[in-house]
């Protein structure tokens, strides 16, 4: 996906149409859990793609993707190794890089698929308890007619005392 983003100038003719090609995450989705051991990036020797790519594999093992996105996020995983790999044979700085933004990709796409799968879940777990409401009420409504049927049939058997008969006349 390629974004762009241009500025006007003052002697610029024409009009101005707003793009939304992308979708911006809110700000507490994609914030680091915590930095424990208070590290600072070394870029003289680790370059800063190596940095995201942890980070980002770090953030999707956070969010779920280990149990909802496992393909992905082992993919993610296989490349952090590989450019983890390629950094302490010192190989050559592109490939490093090239991998990091590799395994960078496939944890942006293993958290993105886990927090689908975690949305389709919620809203199943909603459908259902809406469904088991709605049962239990409709199985009380009918519990309660029954409850309403029966006080009727027994209120019109004690106010028959002749037991059937009208008016009390004997059948000829």
């Amino acid at each position: 996906m390629l974004i762009q983003e241009m500025a006007t100038r003052k002697n610029t003719k024409g009009k101005l149409f707003p793009v939304t090609a992308y979708k911006l995450m809110k700000r507490g989705q994609y914030a680091k859990l915590g930095n424990p051991l208070s590290l600072t990036p070394d870029l003289s020797r680790v370059p800063l793609e190596m940095y995201e790519a942890r980070n980002a594999v770090d953030i999707a093992k956070a969010r779920g993707a280990v149990q909802y996105a496992p393909d992905i996020f082992s993919k993610a995983q296989a490349s952090l190794a590989m450019a983890e790999n390629a950094l302490a044979s010192r190989a050559n700085k592109k490939q490093i890089i090239s991998t990091a933004k590799q395994a960078v990709q496939f944890a942006e796409d293993a958290r993105a698929f886990a927090a689908e799968r975690q949305n389709q879940e919620r809203i199943a777990a909603e459908q259902e308890a809406a469904a088991n409401k709605a049962r239990s009420e409709a199985e009380a409504k009918a519990e309660e007619e029954a409850k309403r049927q029966a006080q009727l049939a027994a209120g019109e058997a004690s106010s028959d005392p002749v037991g059937g008969r009208c008016g009390g006349q004997t059948p000829s």
